[in-house]
């Protein structure tokens, strides 16, 4: 992983999974992944097991934020 993926994993961890947890108590889980081949992506994690990746290639804090709040 990259020093920007890393940074990207913590925002995700910390600061994101605030933020959507507050929105959405059902949410129980939020991670930041690098695929094999090298995608980024986010899951989100609900409270009944359902699960949703959002591919954040690229994005910034910023876009994270925006590509994650509109899929949940």
């Amino acid at each position: 992983m990259t020093d920007e993926q890393k940074r990207k994993d913590s925002f995700v961890r910390h600061e994101l999974r605030f933020l959507v947890r507050a929105i959405d108590k059902d949410i129980t889980d939020i991670s930041y992944t690098v695929t094999d081949v090298g995608e980024e992506e986010v899951t989100v994690t609900w409270h009944n097991g359902y699960k949703r990746r959002i591919n954040v290639t690229g994005d910034s804090f910023k876009a994270i934020v925006w590509d994650v709040l509109r899929r949940i």
